[in-house]
């Protein structure tokens, strides 16, 4: 993979970025999003007296719903179908645990435990692949920092067949994962040196780690990914100097984009998502509010993005 290169750290072209102002009940952590083909979910955890441990989601901007049940750290990911969903958590007990509804939420399953323990202080990263290796049945594909040995761990469920495999590193902190043109997933990770580091899955397994060695993410932060039109591939992250960046390629990785500012001052990391013509990034402001950046792809022709907010009542 091309080396990226990590331009000045100066407002992009056609940027709009609007600064964080007081909002609401805060949120605790980073949240996620996902596209399901009709709505965009968001998930989060907290704004309730009793505990910062709740998980909520809202479709769209319909209101906020739940709480559902208790856990850190959440992601969300929509697999196939509209109104079908999967939330991952890392629970109180720091294993690795998965709520679902095939039905936009009207009725959501037990939590179940996946294999593994998440290391405290990171989440889990979940997409949902359209090619399975040796089938052709999708899978639903969790990347994790284990506990222990700080390794990137892959947890991956065909026909409700759960098999776990350690893809090594030393990871800090949560990982970032998306679904190439090929069906295939890629993942991505800070590494201990705070660069972003990049695993890709094929037919044949999950080649070397590359890395993007210029410039460096802001510590205790993850990277987020996307693809949108034609395979392009979006990467999102908080960079050291706070603000967050995107860099995007439109050869399926081979090479990428200088990095772009988008502004905006957030208090977790990024997580991102593509829907219909528009990558959706959601952080966590310094209001303790949920803000929305969204900005026009594909990538080439982006002219502006513009930064909301909405409470977690």
């Amino acid at each position: 993979m091309a080396t990226i290169v990590l331009v000045s750290m100066v407002a992009a072209a056609g940027v709009s970025v609007a600064q964080p102002a007081t909002v609401g009940a805060a949120i605790t952590g980073a949240p996620a999003v996902c596209y399901d083909g009709a709505n965009v979910w968001y998930v989060a955890q907290g704004g309730a007296a009793t505990t910062s441990d709740n998980i909520y989601y809202q479709e769209n901007t319909a209101g906020w719903i739940g709480p559902i049940g208790l856990g850190t750290n959440p992601t969300v990911v929509c697999q196939g179908g509209v109104g079908d969903v999967a939330i991952f958590v890392r629970g109180t007990n720091g294993g690795l645990y998965e709520r679902t509804t095939a039905d936009g939420g009207a009725a959501w399953s037990s939590w179940a435990a996946w294999p593994g323990t998440v290391a405290a202080g990171s989440g889990p990263a979940a997409v949902y692949a359209t090619h399975a290796r040796f089938t052709l049945t999708p899978q639903t594909d969790v990347f994790y920092v284990d506990s222990v040995s700080h390794h990137l761990m892959w947890d991956s469920q065909v026909n409700g067949i759960i098999t776990q495999t350690d893809l090594g590193g030393y990871v800090i902190p949560s990982p970032g994962a998306a679904i190439n043109s090929a069906g295939y997933p890629l993942v991505f990770v800070r590494g201990g040196d705070g660069s972003l580091y990049e695993k890709a899955d094929s037919r044949e397994g999950f080649g070397n780690w590359s890395t993007f060695p210029t410039g460096e993410l802001a510590e205790g932060t993850a990277p987020t990914a996307t693809v949108g039109a034609n395979g392009y591939i979006y990467v999102f992250v908080q960079g050291a100097t706070g603000n967050v960046y995107m860099a995007y390629s439109l050869d399926s990785g081979s090479t990428w984009s200088s990095w772009l500012n988008l502004g905006g001052a957030p208090t977790s990391s990024p997580s991102a998502a593509y829907a219909i013509s528009d990558t959706v990034v959601t952080v966590r402001g310094g209001d303790g509010g949920i803000w929305t950046d969204t900005g026009y792809a594909p990538a080439t022709v982006i002219s502006a993005w513009h930064w909301s907010t909405t409470s977690l009542a």
